[in-house]
């Protein structure tokens, strides 16, 4: 039984079940703010309900993301989200996943056209996957940039390898990132790219390593922090190897030079 309240604290109706709470108020692409996990602002009764009215499109504000099989994670797992805002992620893989691209598409939502720009080499598979998420007219661009060589270590010493073939003064762009170390290289690229003008510029890194930072920037968005290990795989590199694995692996070097390569659990990504 749900007991609905009027400002005066009286009872104004009385449902016995959330199905008929939700019966005329719910539509394709409305937004709802919740508590994630079903404990504050809408119970968990609630959101099974909307699970079950098939409803979809759904904006959610919210304090986190829920669980697995919890709260908010039960509109995650039947796509019924396809915009969230959360100041919590937690353990709910599947809202990282949508995180990724539901917070940018709000944020470039009247633009004209969006100027992806792509760092060489290591983020050209995080690129491809990311833009075909976005609801919005893109334009993909590349430059190239390296502090690494064949080394494990940064440089610190970021050269361009390759520029922006398109002006971008006066346009929206979004510089994606395969992983952020030192933070020497996105510093560089940040700055290159705002002196010429763009009417906006975010950035968003599929990894960070904040323990490795050696100056003060950080993404606009990320999709996951790491320690302080080599990894490779999805895009990412040592010596020009291990680009297409499916998955982001540690990578150890034995004393013949040869490498083994470990899923990383946590960050386990695969490609569609």
């Amino acid at each position: 039984m749900i007991m609905i309240m009027n400002n005066d604290n009286n009872f104004k109706k009385v449902y016995m079940n959330s199905h008929d709470v939700l019966k005329d108020v719910v539509f394709d692409g409305m937004t709802i703010m919740s508590g994630g996990f079903g404990l504050c602002g809408l119970p968990e009764n609630l959101i099974i309900a909307l699970k079950e009215s098939k409803v979809k499109n759904l904006t959610v504000i919210s304090n986190n993301a829920g669980t697995e099989g919890h709260g908010l994670g039960l509109l995650l797992e039947t796509k019924q989200i396809s915009r969230a805002v959360s100041s919590y992620v937690g353990e709910n893989k599947l809202f990282e996943q949508q995180y990724l691209t539901g917070e940018i598409e709000l944020e470039f939502k009247e633009t004209d056209k969006l100027i992806v720009v792509g760092l060489l080499r290591g983020s050209f598979v995080f690129i491809a996957d990311l833009v075909r998420e976005l609801n919005l007219p893109v334009e993909v661009d590349f430059l190239e940039a390296s502090s690494y060589g064949d080394e494990m270590v940064s440089s610190k010493a970021v050269r361009i390898l390759k520029d922006l073939r398109a002006a971008i003064e006066g346009k929206d762009v979004l510089l994606v990132e395969d992983i952020v170390d030192t933070g020497f290289t996105l510093h560089h690229v940040t700055n290159l790219l705002l002196s010429r003008g763009p009417a906006k510029l975010k950035t968003i890194a599929l990894l960070d390593k904040p323990s490795r930072r050696e100056t003060e920037i950080k993404a606009d968005w990320t999709g996951f922090e790491i320690p302080d290990e080599f990894v490779v795989g999805y895009g990412i590199d040592y010596a020009q190897r291990n680009r297409n694995l499916s998955f982001i692996g540690l990578l150890r070097l034995t004393h013949t030079a040869a490498t083994r390569r470990e899923p990383f659990r946590n960050l386990m990504i695969r490609t569609k």
